[in-house]
């Protein structure tokens, strides 16, 4: 068989459009990266649409500091896997990842008396950091 390459080019894939849908804006805090990288891949970064469209989405998700990094990146679609690498290579740091989840864990309040909302904030402040720790495969045992 022969094939006319030239129309074969001319073939477009149908754009999808996603649902609207809300993240919540990444400002750079490292406490809420893996939140973002898991939600955006997966109704995103994983979707079949344009790269263009891709990098709209992610321009859109983002603020503060992690807007900064990409701030100066056109919307060609070429530049959607540049500036998620962009994106990645700052945010997704284990160590720092950890570093801030530590400093939260640290950082509480101390409770001076009783009071069930503060005490609630300490044990839900506790079980995030910790379920963090250990999804990043840091174990801890407590006497």
């Amino acid at each position: 068989m022969d094939y006319d390459i030239a129309a074969l080019a001319d073939i477009s894939i149908p754009t999808m459009k996603l649902p609207k849908m809300s993240l919540s804006k990444f400002d750079g805090d490292y406490l809420q990266w893996t939140q973002l990288r898991n939600l955006f891949t997966e109704l995103v970064g994983n979707q079949p649409i344009s790269q263009c469209q891709k990098l709209w989405y992610l321009n859109s998700s983002v603020s503060g500091g992690a807007e900064k990094l990409i701030r100066h990146l056109s919307t060609l679609k070429a530049y959607y896997a540049i500036a998620w690498t962009i994106i990645k290579e700052r945010y997704n740091n284990l160590r720092l990842q950890t570093t801030a989840f530590i400093d939260r864990l640290l950082s509480q309040t101390t409770i001076a008396a009783e009071n069930t909302d503060a005490i609630k904030e300490l044990r839900d402040t506790h079980t995030r950091v910790s379920s963090r720790l250990t999804s990043a495969r840091y174990r801890h045992s407590y006497p």
